[in-house]
């Protein structure tokens, strides 16, 4: 039995087993494809895998690592006899997310104020964990919670539920004036660094601002900071004293990481910083998200839906799905023995531009 997956518009794929069969075609309808909350009772990824039985449906199946590094929530796996474990290091870990949960609530029109409220799970008991000095890739389709999980590791969408431990310290049980203290290393580059400038400043004073409230007291010490910063991103001096709106995109996309690197964090989360560039731009700077990460001993979590970028730039990818982890292992074993369907899914839509496809 061989495995197939139909790339369709929009996006959308459905996991088929096939045996010589004709393919089944998804609906192209995006309310065809929603899923509402609460999630099924078991397998996420159920209503879309031709491989779904009623156990699936009723048992949440566990993350299981299957072999050293290699995690998979599957039934169908995690029934198998595991391979024995033997030979690997101890990992000094950077950070740990233990059943992070994140829920928001949806005003729905037509509704008024009185009217049932609704919510929608963004993140679902995730668990992952970033060690010290690789870039951990998470991918999935759009909606799946990547970014929720980003902006809740650096405090921006407070967890509901779960632990983020940071070298043993709960994020999630700190106060505000604890967590102004860590700050400084866990920091953020956005996938719209424009919007995160302020339009009124020179680029000069928007980096100056960061080290004043971290503690740079002294003027001509910023700015010397700044300008060195500046050079190591691959600015110059001249644009030390341009408006955000004078810069190009991948310029743009540079400012937000010297803004990250100038309090000399320990992790990044990168929230997709390259998707809104052309493919040469986009080369550029993951070379020097690559080159700075060994020059400085950085953490990245890097976060995309592109799976040629993820494999480009990861270590170790983590693959989510309507919130929740489904794999996690190496970038090679990820590529070479994927085991979720919905991993094998997301690969076999990788367009190949040497093979046509059916008719």
């Amino acid at each position: 039995m061989s495995i197939r997956a139909t790339l369709i518009p929009k996006g959308f794929l459905l996991y088929t087993a096939s045996s010589g069969k004709e393919r089944t075609r998804a609906s192209d309808n995006p309310r065809d494809c929603a899923v509402s909350f609460p999630y099924s009772k078991g397998c996420h990824f159920c209503t879309r895998c031709a491989m779904v039985d009623e156990t699936c449906k009723n048992c949440p199946p566990p993350l299981v690592e299957v072999s050293p590094g290699h995690k998979v929530k599957m039934l169908e796996v995690c029934g198998r006899k595991r391979r024995e474990r033997g030979g690997e290091g101890m990992r000094e870990t950077l950070l740990e997310i233990k059943d992070l949960k994140k829920i928001y609530p949806l005003r729905l029109s037509g509704r008024g104020w009185f009217g049932k409220k609704e919510r929608m799970c963004a993140v679902d008991h995730l668990s992952m964990t970033i060690e010290k000095g690789e870039t951990y890739g998470l991918v999935g389709e759009s909606g799946c919670g990547k970014s929720t999980t980003g902006r809740a590791i650096v405090g921006l969408s407070p967890a509901d539920s779960g632990s983020i431990l940071y070298e043993g310290k709960d994020l999630c049980k700190m106060k505000e004036r604890e967590m102004r203290s860590l700050r400084g290393e866990l920091q953020m580059v956005f996938q719209n660094s424009l919007s995160a400038l302020n339009p009124r400043l020179r680029i000069g004073e928007i980096l100056e601002e960061i080290l004043k409230i971290h503690g740079v007291t002294e003027k001509a010490k910023r700015k010397e900071q700044v300008l060195a910063m500046l050079e190591k991103v691959g600015l110059s001096e001249e644009h030390f004293f341009r408006f955000p709106h004078e810069l190009s995109g991948g310029q743009v996309q540079r400012l937000g990481i010297a803004g990250a690197l100038l309090t000399h964090p320990k992790l990044i989360v990168c929230d997709e910083p390259v998707s809104a560039l052309d493919v040469s731009i986009q080369a550029q700077i993951l070379n020097m998200l690559m080159r700075l990460k060994m020059e400085l001993g950085l953490s990245l979590l890097f976060i995309s839906h592109d799976i040629g970028v993820i494999r480009f730039i990861s270590d170790r990818i983590g693959v989510m799905y309507l919130g929740t982890s489904c794999e996690e292992t190496s970038t090679e074993t990820l590529f070479e023995h994927p085991l979720h369907p919905y991993t094998k899914t997301l690969l076999a839509a990788i367009p190949d531009p040497y093979i046509q496809g059916e008719d």
